[in-house]
């Protein structure tokens, strides 16, 4: 049965009960799974570009910003 079919069985179904149309009471293990999948799917290339970046990242040497040293000489009495 194509899945348009199914949808507007199971809608038909629950009119009969007297349901509304839009509540089911629960989510669907399909719709879970797909969400799942979707959600590691999304993880797993957020990881790569990640170590993608700092890999290629690793390899350029940043220039470090100059520090202004301040150092205090004693002061010594003239002879």
């Amino acid at each position: 049965m194509h899945h348009t079919t199914a949808l507007i069985a199971r809608q038909s179904a629950l009119a009969a009960q007297g349901r509304p149309r839009g509540q089911r009471g629960r989510v669907s293990a399909a719709l879970l799974r797909r969400a799942g999948l979707g959600l590691a799917a999304v993880a797993l290339i957020a990881l790569l570009a990640w170590a993608l970046k700092s890999w290629v990242g690793a390899g350029e040497a940043k220039p470090r910003p100059q520090v202004a040293r301040i150092a205090i000489l004693p002061d010594t009495p003239p002879p």
